[in-house]
């Protein structure tokens, strides 16, 4: 029997289909990520955008001209957003939402709906596919910041953080030559009082490289700077990348702008109070990304912010 786990949308969702496909593995699937001919598939939907969901939805389309016959299990943003456009698709099997996804695993015989409430505490999945290369381990999920152009929060739920015991126990297990820790706002990192900062920390006698996902400005500090220092092999020191990672589509350039200004000073000098650390650099240099695309006249924006991207792109 043979199942194919088809992904859309970020990273999270990423580390929860390795996750899935390790699982399916176990019940004796042959799994693969590509599109191709299967017994079974898996559709981990995106709700970031309405084409985003179009595409989710569009997917199932095209999974079933590989089997007609196969059965289809449609999960994530876009069935936890608008689960009666799945249901209405002919060909759907199941659908769930964001919420324990790993369930899927035992109701691979079941039919319909079972969308569950979101909850409170962090959910442990089966740790993903063991590779030697580079590994994305979550960290995080759900986000409080309610931006008013965002869905996720009402997706996702409240911010919920893993144990460090758990990521140790799974980057032990991986062993990668390159991790990637991400989450829905990993900024917003903290269990039983031990934020991103001090996560890192007791990271710092792994040799491998460790990368971080997007970050928030508000969790840049001395102690935030040291604990990066102070790891083997951090990865900011790549010319691709910069602590601060703007996504792909930056929500606004007024927001960039205080964020670069705020790391680097509005003279360019740093603004970290002598922490003698290279990871932290100017776009002219050409070490920061600028985004792909800039969000505007989304709701709640206003005509100074929007000329302060234009200043920010110009």
């Amino acid at each position: 029997m043979k199942a194919v786990v088809f992904t859309l949308g970020c990273k999270v969702n990423s580390c929860e289909s390795s996750s899935l496909m390790n699982g399916l593995e176990t019940l004796g699937y042959e799994v693969s990520d590509k599109l191709s001919y299967a017994d079974i598939y898996v559709i981990n939907t995106c709700a970031v955008t309405k084409e985003a969901e179009k595409k989710s939805r569009q997917a199932v389309s095209r999974v079933r001209k590989f089997n007609s016959n196969a059965k289809v299990y449609v999960l994530g943003c876009a069935t936890q957003n608008h689960p009666e456009d799945f249901l209405k698709i002919q060909g759907v099997t199941l659908i769930m939402g964001t919420a324990s996804k790993d369930k899927l695993l035992s109701l691979l015989d079941q039919t319909g709906k079972h969308i569950e409430e979101g909850t409170e505490y962090y959910e442990e999945y089966l740790p993903i596919k063991a590779i030697k290369s580079r590994s994305y381990v979550k960290i995080q999920d759900g986000c409080e910041n309610f931006c008013s152009y965002c869905l996720i929060p009402y997706l996702r739920g409240k911010s919920r953080s893993r144990s460090v015991e758990s990521i140790i126990s799974e980057l032990n297990y991986l062993d990668p030559l390159e991790v990637v820790l991400t989450g829905i706002n990993l900024s917003s990192y903290n269990y039983n009082g031990i934020n991103l900062t001090g996560l890192l920390d007791r990271l710092k006698d792994f040799n491998f490289r460790i990368r971080l996902g997007s970050l928030e400005v508000g969790v840049i500090s001395d102690e935030f700077l040291t604990a990066c220092k102070n790891l083997k092999d951090f990865a900011a020191t790549q010319k691709n990348l910069n602590v601060i990672m703007l996504d792909d589509c930056l929500v606004s350039g007024d927001s960039a702008r205080k964020v670069f200004e705020s790391i680097v000073g509005k003279n360019g000098c740093p603004n970290v109070n002598n922490v003698d650390l290279y990871l932290l650099t100017a776009f002219d240099e050409g070490l920061a990304k600028l985004p792909k695309e800039l969000k505007v006249k989304y709701a709640g924006e206003l005509k100074h912010k929007l000329r302060n991207s234009s200043y920010f792109l110009y």
